[in-house]
């Protein structure tokens, strides 16, 4: 396994190690291009998220606030905080689906590199 042999923006060359058969490094190679982009789009996903979150917090202090100055009845109270609590829930469960399917393409991209590596060495 040699060293990458792409350029990286600055013109200079790679230094990472050439795992692919192209000769080239994770960053670099085609063969890791899709699982790069779902990196990329990933953050944009997450920030969005905890602003959400962060909405939730702030209306469910108001209404413990709320419910506890007489302002809102207990009864209200309790059924918007039954109400948040569903949406928390679907928050949780989002959150695993989306770690479930960053783990699968993680898995599948090693099993890849798995199988190039057994054919490169093995010849099959």
């Amino acid at each position: 396994m040699g060293t990458c042999n792409a350029f990286k923006r600055d013109g200079t060359r790679c230094t990472g190690s050439a795992t692919y058969s192209d000769g080239r490094c994770w960053a670099h190679s085609e063969r890791t291009e899709d699982a790069r982009k779902r990196g990329r789009l990933k953050g944009g996903r997450n920030r969005g998220g905890n602003a959400e979150l962060a909405e939730i917090r702030k209306a469910l202090k108001a209404l413990v606030d709320n419910v506890l100055d007489g302002s809102v009845e207990r009864g209200v109270g309790a059924v918007a905080g039954q109400i948040y609590n569903v949406i928390l829930r679907g928050f949780e469960i989002e959150r695993r689906v989306r770690e479930t399917e960053e783990t699968d393409a993680i898995l599948a991209e090693l099993r890849a590199r798995v199988e190039e590596a057994n054919r490169e060495k093995f010849g099959a």
